[in-house]
């Protein structure tokens, strides 16, 4: 459970950027 709702883990930030890269090469 989350104290802050806009805290965000580190594991969420980075496949945020993951699927940012993806999403970019796929088009």
């Amino acid at each position: 459970p989350r104290k802050i709702l806009n805290y965000q883990t580190p594991l969420e930030v980075f496949m945020s950027y993951m699927n940012k890269d993806i999403l970019s090469s796929l088009i």
